[in-house]
């Protein structure tokens, strides 16, 4: 069979360059036979091409080959779709393994850099590198990124100076300082703080950062991870109000419970909606270090109207996301960077880690109690013990009520910030009392 289409709007992108060819259209012998203007024809297997989703603009579409997944055409027939029996199949797992591999030994390479070699390095260096000499370590780094940049023929880059971009930077710097703060409340120095999440900032960011640059149907590169990054995050709000949200019910129902087994409280709905569901407004919220009351409203608000709002909002973005598809499930594909999979996989492992995490992070902390440095027994955990964390309140100047009249006060982990607990004092040192004051 030889079936020749019309080849009017039709562009074929390399992938390597940012300019489209005009290239004929033709089939034969099962395959897509594309001619470029150089003459040379271009091959792929009819069985291999997929229609790439959300990728098309106007009344053209977008196809690709799945052994070529970075080169894209661009047709404006339609009826070539008739004789792509797989072109809205998910494109088969191929070559993922190597690609796990590497993955796997990268993380495990920062790691080794973040825990080990980076507070190591940066303990010994940072007393002998004077301010100035910091600016000019950053002016030429910055020299060498711009050279680098230019030399791949992509547009120079550009330095923001406008008020607005250094606005952009502040709020990125305040939310990581949120971040690290509270790692610092719960004991942990700072710059260990520092590295922790600039280390999860970094490795969370290494499956946007695989999708790298790509061309729109007009020819014109963008990073496709900054769009990979807005869909993800998109849902971050919703995400991260459902991981307190689910911290919240926990806590009032384990109190309740406790109650329950004391005799201090009545079992069932009732004594659940009186000492449960205010549980956590009553012990972390209305303190004496606050400037408001928060209402009994809040608690309904938390455990009925959050669920039912959360539930909502993700059923109708999911099936915007969904019906876009064909076949439906294949939106789910956690490495299509414009689905439903990549954001269950994304948030997924975060709520995860969080859960795994949250006890060796937060709630205690290792202490190396061997000789000689610490990273040189890492393996051996009779070096180590693991001990309660403390926690530190931060109290407002001018409170009313004393770090001992709020929830766990009368705990000797919990103390004032700037204070070092009893019995910490060989752990943190001057340290602690130096970044906490």
């Amino acid at each position: 069979m030889s079936v020749g289409f019309n080849g009017m709007g039709a562009a074929y992108f390399d992938g390597d360059h940012p300019v489209a060819e005009d290239v004929s259209l033709h089939i034969a012998n099962d395959n897509l036979q594309i001619g470029l203007d150089s003459e040379d024809i271009i091959f792929w297997r009819l069985g291999d091409i997929r229609l790439v989703p959300h990728q098309a603009r106007g009344k053209d579409y977008t196809l690709r080959s799945v052994t070529d997944p970075v080169a894209r055409l661009i047709v404006a027939d339609k009826t070539l779709l008739q004789h792509l029996p797989a072109a809205r199949r998910p494109a088969p797992a191929r070559g993922r393994r190597p690609l796990f591999a590497w993955a796997i030994a990268a993380v495990a390479a920062v790691l080794l850099q973040i825990t080990v070699l980076v507070p190591f390095l940066a303990d010994r260096l940072a007393n002998f590198i004077p301010p100035a000499g910091e600016a000019a370590l950053g002016e030429a780094t910055l020299g060498q990124i711009r050279r680098a940049l230019d030399e791949t023929g992509m547009q120079p880059l550009a330095i923001c100076d406008a008020s607005a971009g250094e606005a952009a930077l502040t709020s990125m710097i305040s939310t990581v300082e949120l971040c690290v703060r509270n790692f610092v409340d719960h004991g942990i120095e700072r710059n260990r703080a520092v590295a922790f999440t600039a280390g999860a900032i970094f490795l969370l960011g290494i499956p946007s950062a695989l999708i790298w640059i790509r061309m729109d149907s007009e020819g014109v590169a963008f990073p496709e991870f900054l769009e990979v990054q807005d869909h993800i995050w998109g849902y971050g709000l919703m995400f991260s109000g459902l991981f307190i949200a689910f911290s919240i019910w926990k806590y009032g129902w384990t109190k309740w419970r406790g109650m329950v087994e004391e005799g201090t409280a009545e079992g069932g709905v009732a004594g659940f909606f009186k000492h449960g569901m205010s549980g956590f407004r009553d012990d972390y919220i209305n303190t004496g270090d606050n400037d408001i009351w928060v209402p009994r409203i809040w608690d309904f608000i938390m455990y009925f109207a959050f669920p039912i709002l959360f539930t909502v909002l993700i059923a109708s973005y999911f099936g915007d996301l969904i019906t876009g598809y064909d076949p439906w499930y294949a939106a789910f594909d956690p490495f299509d960077p414009h689905g439903a999979g990549i954001i269950l996989a994304f948030w997924g492992f975060i709520g995860v880690s969080f859960v795994f995490l949250n006890d060796y992070v937060l709630t205690r902390r290792p202490v190396y109690l061997g000789e000689g440095p610490w990273w040189r027994n890492l393996h051996r955990r009779s070096e180590w013990e693991m001990r309660e964390s403390p926690l530190f309140r931060n109290v407002p100047e001018g409170a009313e009520a004393s770090i001992a009249e709020l929830p766990g006060g009368d705990d000797p982990l919990i103390v004032e910030v700037g204070e070092v607990p009893p019995g910490w004092e060989d752990v943190y040192g001057d340290v602690l009392d130096a970044e906490l004051t």
